[in-house]
Formats: C-alpha cells, structure tokens, sequence
C-alpha cells in the first residue's frame, strides 16, 4: 500500500493531473489498457538473465544444500506478491516439495526467522549481502535458479503524458523494487 500511494503521488505531481493508482496480480491490466478503461498500467515481465543479474536470492541462516532438504522450508514476508509467486514458481518447476514454515508481515520479522533456522527466504541479493549471518544460496548448493523481472509502462505510446512519466516512473519502480 505505501508503495501504491507513492506511485500514485509521485504520478500525479508529474502529470499535474489526480490520477488513480490500481493493484491487480492478474493479467487483466493489460486487457484493461487495451480496452481502453485504463489510460496506462505498470507491468512486470520475466526476463531470462544470467545468475549475476539476478535480483533476488535464496538466503539462510548457514550454508545447504538444495538436496540435502526432501521438504524445503520457506520463510516469506511477501504474502500474495510477486516474490511469493517466483518461489511457488521455481520449487514447482523444479519438483521439490516445501512448506512455508513461518509467514511474516514485514522484512524485519521474516529475517528474524531466517536467523532463527525457520527456513530459506527470497530476499534481494543487495540486502542478503549488506545482512550479517546470512547466506546466499546459489548453484553452488544445488538451489535453482530465478527469474528476473523487468516493469514496463504500458498506454498510449504517442502522448506526451507517457513521455513525460516513463523515465522518471521507471527509476522511481526500480528505486522502490528493493
């Protein structure tokens, strides 16, 4: 929700013009702005990318191996977002079984329970590595790779508002991102 307020804020100060931020994890703002009942939608889009770009990483309080687990156990603070969704995506993929031993509503608490041995979260690779006693989870311990993901500002391409909005929204999204 802050992060909704802030988009929402931040648009239409740039746009001088009340603008109305809407949450969907569906696919149906893209349907939305193309049937024309939105002026323009933020999307996010899986991009294939080598390791090293990837955003997020696995992270526990110690070093394991992917294999050693027949149940992995998740530690998340990302009930219904797009994180929750790339670790339900990967394990499935990947055929291993896990569980979510411990659901936080906020970082602090879910690294609490990372450093507790609750389980394996997804946290930003950035923040893994400025965190003390966590560990990043990579290939070298068997954990699967992640998607990476991309937004991008859909609408209109020809009017001046997007113009005027996408550089700066799209900086203001990554800043946020992690």
């Amino acid at each position: 929700m802050p992060v909704q307020l802030a988009v929402q804020q931040m648009v239409t100060e740039l746009i001088d013009s009340r603008v109305r931020v809407i949450c969907d994890f569906s696919h149906s703002i893209q349907d939305m702005v193309a049937s024309g009942r939105l002026s323009y939608g933020i999307i996010k889009l899986t991009v294939d990318t080598s390791e090293d770009l990837q955003s997020f990483g696995w992270a526990s309080n110690q070093k394991v191996s992917f294999d050693e687990l027949d149940k992995l156990p998740i530690v998340s603070a990302h009930n219904g977002c797009f994180v929750r969704h790339i670790i339900e995506d990967t394990l499935n993929d990947s055929g291993k079984r896990y569980y979510f031993s411990y659901l936080a509503s906020h970082l602090q608490h879910q690294v609490a329970a990372i450093h507790a041995g609750f389980g394996i979260g997804l946290l930003s690779k950035d923040f893994i590595s400025r965190t003390a006693n966590l560990e990043l989870l990579g290939k070298d311990e068997g954990f699967p790779m992640l998607p990476s993901y991309q937004y991008r500002l859909i609408g209109d391409a020809d009017t001046h508002i997007k113009q005027k909005i996408e550089q700066p929204l799209k900086h203001f999204v990554a800043s946020i991102r992690d």
